[in-house]
């Protein structure tokens, strides 16, 4: 008898720890997109900076070969995305991420001015 009552405690404990890990799954989503000049050349090696507008926090990861990226799960909230890379003047825009979707923002970074080009 009490062998089968651990068995059945173990049992609930399992079902119930996979409940929880299921509803923390629902609330993430993620943010994808890439990050091109302005001619739409992909830009690779980027910093995309994705700040959550409630608490500040900051996910940052960088652009592959093709200017893509990928944030990871992230609280579904609003994000602030930034992209920046040294000879380009950042660009930055406002995406809601939902549960279980993947946000998808594409930005465009214009080259800075040359000093003393005419």
């Amino acid at each position: 008898m009490p062998q089968t009552l651990l068995s059945l405690i173990l049992l609930v404990c399992t079902l119930a720890g996979g409940a929880f890990a299921q509803d923390t799954d629902t609330e993430t989503g993620t943010i994808t997109g890439t990050v091109r000049s302005t001619n739409s050349a992909p830009l690779s090696g980027v910093r995309v900076l994705m700040t959550n507008r409630g608490t500040g926090k900051t996910t940052a990861v960088r652009t592959n070969a093709a200017g893509g990226f990928v944030s990871g799960n992230l609280p579904a909230t609003d994000y602030t995305v930034r992209a920046e890379i040294r000879a380009f003047i950042s660009a930055s825009t406002v995406v809601i991420v939902k549960p279980g979707v993947a946000s998808t923002v594409d930005l465009k970074l214009a080259p800075e001015p040359v000093l003393g080009a005419h």
